[in-house]
């Protein structure tokens, strides 16, 4: 495994050992992080050293690639790191005879210009292309996609991509802020609170990459999205009540996360003296979207199921 000290990479190690699978993850300091688990083994390295480590690794039967180098500098760096690098690990791990590469990619790799009258998006819609993506995020998950399903077809390793869409935890939930401590806390809502957006519990997307691995599939993609739409609003309430708090939500729209955001770009350009103009466009797009992604290919094909996630937002006042 690669990405344990994530939030996802966490989540999917420690159900990997309860599954009783055994897992060795990929940390770049000697020990793991106190999220992980008795029973998942560090090898120290990274991705950079992957070539290395060939050794360390006998016996692999599978590998579950959750890391991701958000670094965007120096020039070329995001897309080396995480396009020829997951291409460097999926070859050492092939040659070493691993069955199944599983690669956590994203919904957002469908791109953000989707008809929204549509019906749900399904795995079998084309990726957005890098010309027409507007962010990097959304193309180099794309990019990779296209080049390990070619790698797939030369080496025989199959390959899963899982699409996750917004991670949330139990102590987390993306596009909240929470303010205020006990009884007397107040979640800010980033956007207007009606639209909806694919939250999906960390612990879900673990469960379906424990059903990828297990099952003797060929190469395939699977969104790993929320049964139920329900508006974020409504979501973020839900979410405070299972943390045992009176759901206080406040939606404040786009308009303070930009100046945040353009603050944060000057406060960077002044210490790196180079200026780079935020994506305040594609910031305010996928925080106000209103595209729901089908899951019905995973639940009929591996019969999962967003459990955790459908069980927080059940009574959820949509």
């Amino acid at each position: 495994m690669t990405g344990c000290s994530g939030t996802l990479g966490a989540a999917t190690a420690n159900a990997l050992v309860r599954a009783g699978h055994t897992v060795l993850a990929l940390v770049h300091r000697q020990s793991l992080p106190p999220t992980a688990t008795v029973g998942v083994v560090a090898v120290p390295g990274s991705m950079s050293s992957i070539e290395q480590l060939a050794g360390k690794l006998d016996g692999l039967d599978a590998v579950v690639h959750c890391a991701f180098d958000w670094r965007r500098s120096p020039a070329g760096h995001y897309e080396r790191a995480n396009v020829d690098g997951t291409l460097m690990l999926f070859w050492v791990a092939a040659g070493l005879g691993a069955r199944r590469f599983v690669q956590v990619s994203s919904v957002m790799a469908y791109g953000l210009v989707i008809d929204r009258a549509a019906q749900p998006v399904e795995e079998s819609l084309h990726l957005v292309a890098p010309s027409a993506a507007l962010d990097r995020y959304a193309a180099v998950k794309a990019a990779l996609e296209d080049r390990l399903a070619r790698a797939s077809q030369a080496s025989g390793c199959v390959v899963v991509a899982v699409r996750p869409g917004l991670i949330f935890t139990d102590d987390m939930l993306p596009e909240v802020r929470v303010i205020g401590s006990g009884n007397q806390q107040v979640a800010l809502l980033a956007g207007t609170g009606h639209n909806h957006l694919p939250y999906i519990h960390a612990g879900d997307v673990a469960s379906l990459i424990i059903c990828v691995l297990e099952a003797e599939r060929p190469s395939r993609a699977y969104n790993a999205t929320p049964s139920q739409l329900v508006p974020t609003a409504a979501v973020a309430r839900a979410w405070m009540r299972g943390r045992g708090v009176r759901p206080t939500v406040v939606p404040i729209g786009t308009l303070p996360l930009e100046v945040a955001v353009v603050a944060s770009s000057i406060a960077r350009a002044v210490r790196r003296r180079t200026w780079q103009a935020p994506n305040l466009r594609y910031g305010r797009m996928r925080i106000n979207r209103n595209i729901a992604y089908s899951n019905t290919r995973a639940r009929t094909e591996l019969g999962w199921e967003d459990a955790i996630t459908t069980r927080m937002l059940r009574g959820a006042d949509a």
